[in-house]
């Protein structure tokens, strides 16, 4: 019965599950009647809502988030037209198809960039709605009652601040009794924790959202997130720290003061996790991470959160970055830019958006490897939590080769001047990549060139110009192909 699932949601013994099927988006929900652990009994597995019978002028054709906000009544956020639907069956045929039953709850403000809803989640009295498009989460409140949510009535929860960590990609959700929001990033591969602590409505502020999972360190590429209901005990309270200041590299050890701490609390310094040791209910010791300037101590467990503003100084540069080398690269990617400033230790990269693996990181100087991406000009984005660095870097399209390796075989060898020089003089085989024969970069493949190689090899000569000795793409256009 179903050939694409992709979002599930559950209330009162009642699955609801987003399909594809053969005929278009639709809407399956999954009950166990019979008491047999399972919904494949007859009448146990129906279609509440199909695309292709839906008669509402308005009505979702990708369904990609999914919620039920009270029995019978479900929110669907569409990842094609941005719209978030609100389905009711009202006249107790079982399905909703009709323009009474299917209304638009949200639509996005004309002119603005689509929204791509990847998670729906029931926070108060109103919806928080992850979208991965921009990466932040929208809560959707319909105040004036009107059964619609305006424009004005839509405002960022997380996300867009550059007080608090980036979003790049939010996949999942979890609402806590207390309002915090456990979010899976599928674009930073990291879990993170949102909790609105000054009542302001929104987690924008500094220490709001949370680092609890890097990418590496639990992490590859998360995609959903299901949290055990249960948890007991006593939410932890902090009384105070051992010490106020410490080393922007991170690293002092602290004893944190308090109750309620179990076995399983997490700590953070600003929005980094601490590494733990578990004392007693009374007593943790922390190792710092490491950071810059003045931040706040978090405890953090199932129960809930403590928090102490502005109580642990970092000494030493905050986050800078005064060049960057190099400013460009092929379009394949792998390029190695470094960054050199200072605080750069705990930093991380996204070249437009796409993270990028760090390659080593000290507080001086950062390396990270430039992820794939089309040629242009794009933003880099150099963050640690609490700063932000925006920088340029131009992605050059054309084949990545490395001149004078003529066959390709990644070495420089008596091989590669050997095959020009057949090319020239002897009718062998053409390489396939022209680039890579002209050793001196001149735009013609010559004699020249093998006497170019032979040099850099046996007599100590200058090596071949760029891309040379990484891969890289032709910085002098010419007429030659390299496929």
């Amino acid at each position: 019965m179903l050939r694409t699932p992709n979002r599930l949601c559950a209330r009162d013994g009642v699955f609801a599950l987003a399909d594809d099927s053969l005929t278009g988006a639709r809407l399956v929900l999954l009950e166990d009647r019979d008491g047999d652990g399972a919904a494949c009994g007859a009448g146990e597995a129906r279609v509440f809502y199909e695309a292709a019978a839906a008669t509402a002028p308005a009505a979702p054709k990708d369904p990609e988030a999914l919620c039920m906000p009270a029995e019978g009544v479900f929110l669907v956020g569409d990842g094609t037209d941005g719209r978030v639907y609100r389905m009711e069956d009202l006249d107790g045929d079982g399905a909703a198809r009709t323009a009474d039953e299917i209304t638009v709850l949200y639509a996005p403000p004309d002119g603005e960039p689509l929204p791509r809803w990847s998670c729906l989640a029931l926070r108060g009295d109103g919806v928080l709605a992850a979208d991965r498009a921009r990466g932040r989460v929208l809560l959707l409140r319909d105040a004036d009652g009107d059964g619609a949510v305006s424009p004005s009535e839509a405002s960022v929860f997380c996300g867009a601040s550059p007080s608090s960590p980036l979003l790049v990609e939010p996949r999942d959700l979890w609402v806590e009794s207390d309002g915090g929001v456990w979010i899976i990033d599928n674009g930073t591969n990291m879990l993170y924790r949102a909790a609105d602590r000054n009542g302001d409505g929104d987690a924008l502020d500094a220490g709001e959202l949370l680092v609890v999972l890097r990418s590496g360190a639990a992490l590859s590429q998360p995609t959903a997130l299901a949290v055990v209901e249960g948890a007991r005990g006593d939410a932890p309270a902090l009384d105070g720290l051992s010490a106020h200041s410490g080393d922007a590299a991170g690293g002092d050890i602290v004893v944190i003061t308090g109750s309620g701490f179990t076995p399983g609390t997490m700590v953070f310094f600003g929005d980094a996790a601490a590494k733990v040791q578990y004392e007693s209910a009374e007593m943790l010791r922390a190792v710092t991470p490491p950071g810059s300037g003045t931040v706040g101590v978090t405890a953090a467990g199932l129960a809930g959160l403590a928090f102490l503003a502005d109580a642990w100084e970092y000494r030493g540069a905050a986050l800078a970055v005064t060049a960057i080398e190099p400013r460009e690269g092929p379009a394949a990617g792998g390029t190695h830019v470094a960054f050199s400033g200072a605080g750069l230790a705990a930093a991380s990269v996204w070249f437009d958006g796409i993270p990028a693996q760090i390659v080593s990181a000290t507080e001086a100087t950062l390396v990270a490897a430039a992820p794939p991406h089309a040629p242009g000009e794009v933003i880099v984005l150099v963050a640690d939590g609490r700063t932000e660095v925006t920088l340029a870097f131009t992605y050059i399209g054309g084949a990545v080769f490395v001149r004078g390796d003529v066959d390709a075989d990644g070495k420089h060898l008596i091989n590669d001047a050997i095959l020009i020089l057949s090319k020239l003089f002897a009718g062998g085989a053409v390489p396939a990549c022209l680039d890579r024969a002209d050793v001196n970069d001149d735009g013609a493949v010559n004699i020249a060139d093998a006497i170019c190689l032979l040099g850099y090899l046996f007599a100590g000569n200058a090596a071949p110009p760029p891309p040379f000795p990484e891969p890289g793409v032709d910085p002098t256009p010419d007429t030659l192909q390299c496929p």
